[in-house]
């Protein structure tokens, strides 16, 4: 029976990419069926994939196995009051560190407060000179009305005294004109 490389994967559990790779090795290529641009692989190659994948399979698992075994022996060596102190040192590293953990959050917080708090009274600085700059060109326009008003008033008072200094002089030229007729 033919398979496609999917299937043979599914069957033996590795990943297609790892199928192709070992059909390419000299010694499945040539047992490789290829029609219509498809590989297919037979029971026979099948057989022989699944038998030269065991030796690997027997050594991993024997492997494995000595390390479950490692583990259990030393786990048995170990009294249980020694794994309790051991627990209970871990536990208080644990704790100290996460009160000092604690610790720098509170010192962050604070920080970030008084942060907040300079914030805070820039943004307060910054409205306020808004606020003066807003009503300084308000101010400006009284200040100059103010001011022209006053020159308004100086110049009605130059004019004024211009005036009467005219007619004064006018009102000597004519007294002197009559006086100085009659002589």
């Amino acid at each position: 029976m033919l398979r496609t490389v999917p299937e043979v994967a599914d069957i033996i559990h590795i990943t297609r990419q790892s199928l192709y790779f070992k059909l390419k090795q000299p010694l499945y290529k040539d047992k490789v069926i290829t029609k219509h641009g498809q590989a297919y692989i037979d029971d026979d190659l099948l057989k022989l994939i699944q038998d030269n994948m065991k030796p690997f399979n027997k050594h991993n698992n024997s492997e494995t196995m000595t390390q479950q075994e490692e583990a259990t022996t030393k786990d048995d060596t170990m009294p249980d009051e020694d794994i309790v102190k051991l627990n209970q040192i871990l536990i208080n590293t644990l704790v100290e560190q996460l009160k000092e953990k604690d610790n720098q959050i509170h010192e962050k917080d604070s920080q970030l407060e008084n942060y907040s708090e300079r914030l805070k009274q820039a943004l307060e600085l910054n409205r306020n000179s808004q606020v003066l700059l807003k009503d300084k060109p308000h101010e400006d326009i009284l200040l100059l009305e103010e001011h022209f008003q006053d020159l308004d008033n100086k110049l009605e008072e130059v004019k004024n005294k211009m005036s009467d200094r005219k007619e004064q002089q006018e009102k000597k030229f004519f007294l002197t004109r009559i006086f100085k007729s009659k002589d």
